[in-house]
């Protein structure tokens, strides 16, 4: 039994190695193998059993795997071939965040930042922020940009960015001097009347 895709293990157990994401399927196992018989020829009854390998949900957990390759030829002999599977994770996790708006005067923190990703991969993922532009701007009206890496247990990175908007919807508050006494002999600049109106806002100050 030869098994013709990968060389280096022609004269060895039989090993595959396969993406988590995409693993490949007993059907192109099986047909990847040329099996011959001396009287027969070319094998065609060939199954695979007692596998650890479940490759039919579509998505199988990284690790490696065993299973047994069985021919069968007309006249009823069987060979046995033992093979093994490796199945590795290369794929990022996926990474998504929501943008967020807040009042000037509500400062979020770091942990509630970071509740605004999600992230999803096949194995555990860690996320933590790695860029944050609102944390310094937190009362300061604009739209400040916040950074988070997920990283899965093979190493595998993924980033995503929200947009938090800082708002301010107070208009400022204007007082002045009720009277102002002037005489007709002085020039008045408006330089002279600004200093008898106050104008203060509740995010920007004076």
């Amino acid at each position: 039994m030869a098994y013709k895709i990968n060389d280096l293990y022609e004269t060895e157990e039989v090993h595959f190695v396969t993406e988590c994401s995409n693993p490949i399927s007993f059907e192109e196992i099986i047909n990847s193998l040329s099996v011959e018989d001396i009287t027969d020829g070319q094998v065609t009854n060939i199954s695979i059993i007692d596998s650890t390998y479940h490759p039919e949900a579509g998505c199988v957990q990284p690790g490696s795997y065993t299973f047994t390759i069985r021919a069968i030829d007309y006249a009823g002999n069987t060979t046995l071939q033992y093979c093994t599977i490796d199945v590795y994770d290369s794929t990022p996790p996926v990474i998504t965040g929501k943008n967020l708006t807040l009042m000037y005067f509500h400062h979020y923190t770091s942990k509630e930042l970071l509740n605004q990703f999600t992230a999803t991969d096949v194995t555990e993922c860690t996320i933590e922020i790695i860029e944050n532009n609102y944390e310094e701007n937190h009362n300061k009206p604009g739209v400040y940009t916040v950074t988070a890496l997920a990283t899965d247990e093979y190493g595998n990175t993924a980033t995503a960015t929200i947009n938090v908007r800082v708002n301010d919807i107070f208009s400022p508050i204007v007082t002045k001097k009720d009277e102002v006494v002037v005489t007709t002999q002085d020039d008045y600049t408006i330089e002279y009347f600004r200093q008898f109106i106050y104008v203060e806002d509740e995010c920007d100050g004076e």
